[in-house]
């Protein structure tokens, strides 16, 4: 590890996603936005290390396939007997809702590599495990360390079925947000997280 290095802190989870032709007939295929980001990473020949858990079933076997073959670190990642974390995908005129199925999986205990951040030239954090718990307090303790010591990038990926507790994932969110130094957001993130305010640059 080097200070040029990422540390990607989140969810590896499993996409059950509708077949092409046949709606009825899902295809399993690893997701989870931080995941996915240490793999585009890793393809782009970044040297990066990912802290999510994964779990003891074949989703799980499928997802470290996947990592590995990009070139993703997987020495700071945390083992789990559970299973992984499923998200089904719901397509609809207006977009596609996913439905997430967290409870007692592998993928939200994550292992804390807050020791770890200053190893690290940026840490990136976010995607559901921002807010599930018990996922949420070791990002936010993460977060927090690499904001003061190095470059914090964000990516809140607000999801509306995501947690029970909406109005507190969103305030949980804008905070990661405001201690961030990047905020990668789309406009469905900006429009669920600050309704009615438009995208403003600050200018020094």
């Amino acid at each position: 590890m080097n200070r040029d290095g990422v540390l990607v802190l989140g969810e590896a989870l499993i996409d059950l996603v509708p077949e092409p032709g046949d709606p009825d007939l899902l295809r399993a295929q690893p997701g989870g936005a931080p995941a996915n980001v240490a793999t585009g990473l890793a393809r782009l020949g970044t040297p990066v290390s990912f802290a999510g858990t994964l779990g003891g079933d074949a989703f799980a076997r499928s997802i470290e396939h996947r990592l590995t073959d990009a070139g993703v670190d997987l020495s700071l990642c945390g083992r789990s007997p559970l299973p992984t974390t499923l998200a089904v995908a719901d397509p609809r005129p207006e977009g596609t809702a996913y439905h997430f199925h967290t409870d007692r999986t592998a993928t939200f205990q994550l292992p804390d590599r807050t020791a770890d951040v200053p190893r690290f030239g940026a840490v990136y954090a976010g995607g559901l495990a921002a807010v599930v718990e018990p996922a949420a307090s070791v990002v936010a303790a993460t977060a927090r360390t690499a904001a003061r010591g190095g470059l914090l990038a964000v990516d809140p990926n607000v999801r509306e079925d995501r947690t029970l507790e909406t109005g507190t994932g969103l305030g949980v969110l804008r905070e990661l947000c405001a201690a961030a130094h990047v905020v990668k957001a789309s406009d469905e993130d900006l429009a669920g997280l600050w309704p009615g305010k438009g995208p403003r640059r600050e200018l020094p």
